[in-house]
C-alpha cells in the first residue's frame, strides 16, 4: 500500500502497522492474516453480518448463479471499468468497495492499465481470503472494511467505485460520506448497476406470491430489506453532497425480462444449468435496449441504473 494513510475505524486516530498487525493510539488493533488487512470496526450491525455471511456462502456458484458473465451482464461490468482504466494512470489510488468475487478486480486488471494502488474490499473476510488466493496479485491491497467507517485518511482516492453494492449498506447517507471524505477533488465516485425502486416495489409485492410456487432458496439479507433508487435520487444525492452528476445511465429493459424470466424458468422447472443465450440475442437485446432509452420519458422504465459523480 503505497503512499496511502491508513485511520483506525473505531476512533480515527493513525493506524500504525507492522507485518502482522495494526494499531493507533488508543490501543484498537486490527489484523494482517495471509495478506489480507481486517480493518472492520467491531460493532457491526445484524443486517450487515448476515449480508456477509450469505455472500461468502454464495463465493464458489456467484457468477454463474447471477449470470454476471452473461453478455446483458457483462456489457455494462465492463463501460465501469473502462471509464476508470481509460482515466487512470501511475499516480491514481483506486477502492472497490464490495468487490464480490472479483469479477470486476479481473476485468480491470485485464485493461494492462497503470496505477499506484487498488484496493480491494469486501465485509466479508472469507470472501477477500477467497479472492487473495483466487487473484494471487501483489499489486493489490485486500482490506475487509465497512463502508460506513473507511480507513483511510480524507482527500487520497481519484476512484471510489461498487457495482450492485450500494444498496446493500444498511446507511447510504453515512458510507457515501465516507466516500467524499477519501475521495480528492475532481476524483469520481460510482455506483454501478443500482435497482429501479419502481420495479424493486413491484417485486417486493410479488415476493410471497413467487416464493410459494417457487423452490427454496436463500435471499440476500440486504435486498429484503432495501428499497432501490429513482433517478431523482441519484440526482438529489448529488445535488444534496455538492457532487456533479456527470454520468446517469439506465441500465437493463428487454434484458430484465430475458434475466429474470430465464431465472423463473430455472428454478420453476429445476433446470440442471441456468439456459444461456447466443451472444448475438443478448447483443440484439442491450440494442434494442439503447434505442429504446432515446426516450427520456421510457429511460425511468429501466430495471437498473449506473451513477458517476465528481467530486468539485
Amino acid at each position: 500500500m503505497r503512499d496511502l494513510e491508513l485511520i483506525c475505524p473505531e476512533c480515527k486516530s493513525g493506524l500504525i502497522s507492522n507485518n502482522t498487525q495494526l494499531s493507533c493510539s488508543n490501543n484498537h488493533t486490527f489484523y494482517i492474516k495471509n495478506g489480507v488487512f481486517n480493518l472492520l470496526p467491531k460493532s457491526l450491525d445484524e443486517v450487515t453480518c448476515n449480508d456477509a455471511y450469505y455472500h461468502a456462502a454464495q463465493k464458489e456458484t456467484w457468477v454463474e448463479q447471477n449470470q454476471i458473465d452473461a453478455q446483458r451482464n457483462l456489457f455494462f461490468h465492463k463501460r465501469i471499468v473502462k471509464f476508470i482504466s481509460t482515466r487512470s494512470n501511475e499516480k491514481s489510488n483506486i477502492l472497490e468497495i464490495g468487490g464480490g468475487v472479483g469479477f470486476d478486480l479481473e476485468l480491470f486488471l485485464n485493461t494492462k492499465v497503470a496505477f499506484s494502488n487498488y484496493i480491494f474490499s469486501e465485509i466479508s473476510n472469507e470472501m477477500l481470503s477467497y479472492v487473495s488466493e483466487r487473484i494471487n496479485n501483489n499489486i493489490i491491497t485486500y482490506c475487509c472494511i465497512d463502508a460506513k467507517n473507511i480507513p483511510f485518511k480524507k482527500n487520497q482516492f481519484d476512484f471510489v467505485y461498487m457495482i450492485a453494492a450500494f444498496h446493500h449498506f444498511t446507511d447510504t447517507h453515512k458510507a457515501l460520506e465516507e466516500m467524499i471524505r477519501i475521495t480528492r477533488n475532481g476524483g469520481y465516485i460510482l455506483f454501478g448497476i443500482e435497482p429501479n425502486k419502481r420495479w424493486f416495489r413491484l417485486v417486493s409485492v410479488m415476493k410471497g406470491f413467487f416464493r410459494k410456487i417457487l423452490p427454496q432458496k436463500r435471499h440476500s439479507p440486504a435486498d429484503e430489506k432495501t428499497e432501490g433508487f429513482t433517478a431523482n435520487d441519484f440526482k438529489e444525492m448529488g445535488e444534496s453532497w455538492g457532487l456533479k452528476l456527470i454520468k446517469l445511465e439506465s441500465v437493463w429493459f428487454f434484458c430484465g425480462f430475458i434475466h429474470y424470466g430465464l431465472e423463473f424458468l430455472y428454478r420453476m422447472f429445476h433446470l440442471k444449468k441456468r439456459v444461456r443465450l447466443p451472444l448475438f440475442l443478448e447483443k440484439i437485446f442491450i440494442y434494442l435496449d439503447k434505442c429504446l432509452f432515446i426516450f427520456p420519458g421510457i429511460k425511468n422504465l429501466c430495471w437498473h441504473y449506473t451513477a458517476i459523480y465528481q467530486k468539485n
